[in-house]
């Protein structure tokens, strides 16, 4: 028997946005466009349509990883917003969040061959809430920086483990000069060198920072 036809390459991308930029996890994700008109709107999915499972996306972005997809999709995006002055990239604030995404296989089981079925790749992600209780997720991180309108500049997928600092450089390497920038809630700034493409920082406890450029030393 055929399996269902594959959905859309541009359907899943969008996706992957929507699922940046409203933190949700991959099945919180299924679950939100089976009942929110707004995005099957946006993905173009019609209501005689199923919703793609939380399985299919979570293949989708690891199709994306493999291939090293991610980042020059992104990049297009963003050349064509700016080139139709939907987005200006100079002097823009940059909002860097980190939404921890459960691997498929979180759980320790052994499969017919005797071996662990846990996601290789997935780590485990401690949180502490504001009650001071701690919440252990295996899985991922998805890191993404947005602008002030929710536009996607840079994206990347890591361990659960990693830290968010360590996503830094990466998501904010599109500055080409030496700027002198400050986090939300921070007095402290942070100069971000053109270079190396560095940045000296302070350390944090949060997910979310607000970077935004103060002035510029030419």
């Amino acid at each position: 028997v055929p399996g269902a036809p594959a959905y859309p390459p541009l359907m899943m991308f969008k996706i992957l946005i929507l699922q940046a930029w409203y933190n949700l996890s991959d099945e919180a994700l299924e679950k939100q466009i089976a009942r929110d008109l707004m995005f099957r709107r946006f993905i173009d999915l019609s209501l005689c349509e199923s919703v793609p499972d939380h399985s299919s996306i979570w293949r989708f972005r690891q199709l994306l990883n493999t291939e090293n997809l991610l980042e020059p999709l992104l990049e297009q995006i963003n050349t064509h917003l700016e080139q139709n002055s939907i987005i200006v990239a100079l002097g823009s604030i940059n909002i860097i969040d980190a939404t921890v995404i459960e691997a498929k296989q979180s759980r320790k089981r052994k499969g017919k061959d005797d071996n662990n079925t846990q996601d290789p790749e997935a780590s485990y992600n401690v949180k502490t809430a504001a009650d001071g209780k701690r919440k252990t997720t295996y899985g991922y991180k998805m890191h993404a920086n947005t602008d002030e309108d929710g536009f996607v500049k840079k994206m990347s997928y890591t361990p659960g483990n990693v830290h968010d600092s360590q996503e830094f450089d990466k998501l904010l390497d599109t500055y080409k000069t030496k700027d002198k920038i400050k986090t939300c809630g921070k007095s402290t700034p942070i100069v971000l060198m053109p270079t190396k493409r560095t940045m000296k920082r302070s350390a944090s406890k949060t997910t979310k920072s607000c970077i935004e450029p103060t002035e510029t030393n030419l």
